[in-house]
């Protein structure tokens, strides 16, 4: 049950984010395109930030973008 608690905190400011966007696309008009700019060069670079930001370093997370490279090639 913890784990659900989590996630729900987790996922709670995009839901929010997902409201606010039908709210100004429904009531004040706001153009799709708009809204995707926004969340493309603002809201994400901010949540991604905000992740990286509390990642612990790890020696194997630098081996996983090598290795994806290597299979891919």
């Amino acid at each position: 049950m913890d784990s659900f608690f989590i996630l729900l905190l987790n996922l709670l400011p995009l839901y929010g984010l997902i409201g606010l966007g039908f709210i100004g696309g429904r009531y004040f008009e706001i153009e799709s395109k708009t809204m995707a700019n926004l969340v493309i060069f603002i809201i994400v670079p901010m949540v991604m930030f905000g992740y990286v930001s509390q990642l612990k370093l790890n020696f194997a997370y630098i081996y996983l973008p090598v290795l994806y490279f290597c299979l891919l090639s």
